[in-house]
């Protein structure tokens, strides 16, 4: 399986003409995916690079809770999938920092996965012994009404909150022991309870001098990636990292 990288440019690349620059730059490699993330005023712009590469793919920051309505300032899922989104990303630190509840990020992976598109279930923890018992329960939570075959199209992102927007990652022993959890929970709320296969994603402070290192000592199949991720020659240094 290739590895899978999730750009979340947040709101460092704001104009057409730092997109354009970031592609310039950008030499995609074919043992990894890439998911550009902008926002959403840039999702058509991003949506017409990503048709000379077959191993970009675009998604959204993030999605509404409802279909349609008096809901200034929200995005549906059918305007992202109008934008030829394939990925979502749900429950980000800094979109629950806003206010966003488990139960509403609950909705929008059901939203996302009604739709046909794969939702990226961020879940937050530092690592220890007792957020362990946290991250469970956030898994449980939010996968409760998800069928098997729904769980296959899920992908789980951990980010400890206290590392994102820092210059320090979190140690390689904690990150491989919850991604264990993390794969162990999805197993046991399985109908079959033999369900292993469900990518877990690590953020937090991930650029091109670590991401090597993180990527072999953890077992994650990828990362959540945001600051580094706005420059296309440091993408480049990071997509070689891990291919």
């Amino acid at each position: 399986m290739p590895s899978l990288i999730i750009a979340n440019w947040k709101q460092y690349i704001r104009t057409e003409k730092e997109i354009e620059t970031f592609f310039n730059e950008l030499h995609p490699v074919d043992t990894s995916h890439l998911v550009v993330c902008p926002p959403y005023t840039h999702m058509d712009v991003v949506a017409m690079y990503k048709k000379k590469h077959s191993n970009i793919f675009l998604g959204a920051q993030d999605v509404s809770d409802y279909i349609q309505g008096a809901h200034t300032g929200s995005v549906s899922i059918e305007s992202i999938k109008d934008r030829e989104a394939e990925y979502v990303i749900i429950g980000h630190s800094e979109t629950r920092d806003l206010g966003v509840t488990e139960e509403q990020m609950a909705l929008r992976i059901q939203l996302v996965l009604q739709e046909g598109l794969i939702p990226i279930v961020c879940v937050e923890g530092e690592g220890d012994e007792y957020s362990l018992i946290g991250i469970q329960r956030q898994i449980q939570l939010l996968l409760k009404n998800i069928r098997e075959k729904e769980l296959k199209k899920i992908i789980i992102a951990y980010e400890p909150k206290g590392r994102i927007g820092s210059n320090d990652a979190l140690d390689t022993h904690s990150i491989c022991r919850v991604a264990l959890l993390i794969k162990d929970t999805v197993r046991a709320m399985s109908e079959t309870k033999t369900f292993t296969k469900i990518p877990v994603l690590y953020g937090g402070a991930v650029d091109e001098h670590n991401v090597g290192h993180l990527f072999s000592e953890t077992g994650v199949e990828g990362f959540l990636i945001g600051r580094a991720s706005a420059s296309g020659s440091r993408m480049n240094a990071i997509l070689s990292s891990v291919s």
